[in-house]
């Protein structure tokens, strides 16, 4: 009887133990929790993994912030038009002998400028005459009256390379034109001629462009017995306006110093 007793008691407590289970009380604290309270649920998941428990509420995702595009650079205003260059004044008179042309208080004026030349320039002589007036002198002759001038000045009458044309060169030229039976009037000029760059459209030359950088006129009178006095003495005139102004300019620039003439 006793034995019967003991296996009804405890198959009561099983049969109790198995309603609290089932009706969610705790038989341990004795106090009440919503059902499903001990189970993992979302705030104990780790990030990334799956629960088994089938309690589990679905993980929503945080939308991730995306990154807001740089703003657009402010509009940058465009720069003010350069103001339009004054228009060049006119050339009232066109400077009519070789050099540079320049303005000068707002106006055009030219001079010429022999500044940083070579002092190695080649000389040629040209005496254009007939044959029947009277002298016996020749180019040959005229040109060692230029070429001594030169060199008595610091000036070297030969080319100063071998290669190319012959720049820059001096021309002397004197043509004798008679006005009466025993009278002449005897004109002169020297002109430098030097290698210029000249633009011409659709156009370059195959060889180069010489052109007259400098020029001195001179005209004299004479007569019979005088003209060849009058023309030695004319070529040493063109050559030696050449040579001053040649030593004014590099003298003034430091360009070549040269000796005094003797």
């Amino acid at each position: 009887m006793k034995r019967n007793s003991s296996v009804i008691c405890v198959l009561s407590l099983l049969c109790l133990g198995a309603l609290l289970i089932a009706t969610g009380y705790s038989s341990i604290s004795g106090s009440s929790q919503p059902p499903g309270a001990g189970l993992p649920g979302p705030s104990s998941t780790t990030p990334g993994t799956s629960s088994a428990s089938p309690f589990n509420k679905p993980q929503t995702t945080t939308p991730t912030q995306q990154p807001q595009p740089a703003p657009a650079p402010a509009a940058v205003p465009p720069h003010k038009p350069l103001p339009p260059k004054p228009p060049l004044p006119m050339m009232l008179k066109p400077f009519g002998i070789p050099g540079v042309v320049g303005l000068e208080d707002d106006r055009w004026v030219g001079t010429d400028y022999l500044g940083f030349l070579s002092k190695n320039i080649v000389i040629s002589i040209e005496f254009v005459k007939s044959d029947q007036m009277p002298t016996k002198l020749t180019d040959a002759q005229l040109k060692t009256i230029a070429d001594d001038l030169f060199v008595k000045n610091g000036l070297v009458p030969k080319r100063e390379t071998i290669e190319g044309p012959p720049l820059p060169f001096l021309h002397v030229l004197l043509i004798i034109y008679p006005v009466d039976l025993d009278k002449f009037v005897v004109f002169g000029t020297s002109r430098l001629f030097e290698e210029v760059h000249v633009v011409r459209k659709d156009f370059e030359p195959e060889g180069v462009w010489q052109a007259i950088t400098w020029e001195n006129q001179e005209i004299v009178y004479a007569t019979t017995d005088h003209l060849d006095a009058q023309i030695k003495a004319l070529t040493e005139k063109l050559t030696m306006a050449f040579i001053k102004r040649f030593q004014v300019y590099n003298r003034l620039k430091g360009a070549l110093p040269l000796p005094e003439p003797s």
